[in-house]
């Protein structure tokens, strides 16, 4: 499989996404949303004595099973056969007995280099005395490897106490086998061995919430401060001991003297924030008319949803996006903060979604004008999250939109024009004339090859 989505399957028995019980090979793709009855809701794995899979920049996310929900690997593969997961995130799974990230039983051996295993869970409705393998689970005679990656921020949880215990890591009469350069943020009832050179323990990687940004799978990003970065090998190794050149998503690697812990390099940030006299709202001139009258360039914040008179605000915001010659844009995002809802409905919730529309350069002139409103440009590239963070709203947006010569602009819009119920109904938020921490603001992740 090459650069395949795989997701919303259900399994009655193992492996809601797939069952393998022959080779496999999968690069660039994501197994997210899947549910099986048994074990592996992303990937479940059924070695034979010659068979091999190898996953590599993949990413297996929010998916559920009583055991084994990320990724499930059970039997000996045999010394013929290999089982790698390389440059890869397991995130967001959540299993209800034994490994939310990943489990291995019966004699499994699987591989694990430059990846990061992280916010996964285990969800079980019973008072256990034991942490069973929120990240990790390994079973008697099996032994996860593990080298240059993160297995952090993972947890389980009876269903019945308010709070989660840490649980990156369980092991049954054996061991999570080391081979260096890892960082390990709970290790309580896990048993490490082999060479913990470079190892790291009991510390929080920082780890991002688990995004896309416009990159061809998601990832979970090293924020600043975090102690993962740098602080792997001098040079990443495959399974064969070749180098590992880039990143997930294709960031070189390493980006300073070493590489950084798990699946993402961290990569030069570039935040830019909407300029003040090209941003700002476009009116609608009347119900159904589908063409701007009115503008604001001036407003502390913009609106979007719709009048008294049923028409709908649009919005233009704009950045100066010129990057380094050469540079290749791996992540990027677009981020605005609520400022105000006002009316008798959440447009969020009766709108529909709120699409991002793009221009290279600008939709019409820089100036903001009525135009604007229906001027031709790439529609829907994007959409931004109707939840929230601290009121921040995020979208994804692709990597190809961002115009790294000179100007950028975004429009903004919901897919649904008004909701007839003839009353104001629009959320406001802030705009390139307001608060400086509070501007809508571009952020680009980039290299210079």
């Amino acid at each position: 499989l090459i650069r395949v989505v795989v997701a919303s399957n259900v399994a009655a028995a193992d492996g809601g996404g797939a069952c393998t019980e022959g080779s496999a090979d999968i690069t660039g793709s994501t197994f997210d949303a899947n549910s099986a009855g048994g074990s592996g809701g992303g990937l479940a794995l059924r070695p034979g004595t010659s068979t091999s899979f190898a996953m590599y920049t993949s990413t297996v996310s929010g998916n559920y099973a009583p055991y084994g929900d990320g990724i499930d690997t059970s039997g000996a593969p045999g010394t013929a056969a290999l089982q790698n997961v390389v440059n890869s995130t397991i995130a967001t799974n959540n299993a209800r007995t034994d490994g939310g990230g990943v489990r291995a039983t019966a004699s499994a051996q699987l591989y694990f280099f430059s990846s990061t295993i992280a916010r996964n869970g285990v969800v079980n409705l019973k008072l256990l005395p034991a942490r069973h393998g929120g990240g990790i689970y390994a079973d008697t005679d099996s032994y996860p490897h593990v080298r240059n990656t993160i297995p952090a921020k993972n947890f389980s949880w009876n269903g019945i106490d308010v709070s989660q215990a840490a649980s990156d890591c369980y092991t049954v009469f054996h061991s999570v086998e080391s081979q260096g350069w890892n960082l390990v943020g709970d290790t309580a009832n896990c048993s490490i061995s082999g060479t913990t050179f470079g190892n790291i323990t009991g510390v929080d990687p920082l780890p991002a919430p688990l995004a896309k940004d416009g990159a061809g799978t998601a990832t979970m990003e090293l924020l600043a401060g975090s102690p993962a970065i740098d602080k792997g090998e001098t040079g990443c190794q495959d399974p064969v001991g070749a180098a590992l050149s880039t990143d997930q998503v294709g960031t070189p690697r390493p980006g300073a003297s070493a590489c950084d812990i798990g699946a993402s390099e961290v990569a030069t940030l570039m935040v830019a924030t909407s300029t003040d006299v090209f941003d700002g709202n476009v009116l609608e001139t009347g119900e159904t008319a589908g063409t701007g009258g009115g503008v604001n360039a001036t407003a502390t914040t913009f609106r979007l949803g719709g009048t008294a008179l049923r028409q709908q605000y649009r919005a233009i915001l704009g950045f100066y996006t010129t990057l380094p010659p050469g540079a290749v844009v791996v992540r990027a995002r677009l981020k605005i903060k609520v400022s105000a809802l006002t009316g008798a409905v959440n447009p969020f919730t009766s709108f529909g979604t709120l699409v991002v529309d793009s221009q290279a350069g600008a939709f019409g002139t820089r100036t903001l004008a009525g135009g604007d409103f229906s001027a031709a440009g790439r529609l829907g590239v994007s959409s931004v999250s109707s939840g929230a963070v601290s009121s921040w709203h995020t979208a994804s947006i692709p990597l190809n939109t961002v115009n790294t010569s000179g100007a950028t602009q975004y429009r903004l819009r919901f897919s649904l024009d008004d909701n007839n119920d003839a009353v104001a109904d629009y959320v406001s938020f802030v705009s390139g004339n307001g608060a400086a921490d509070s501007v809508p603001v571009l952020e680009v992740e980039y290299y210079v090859p």
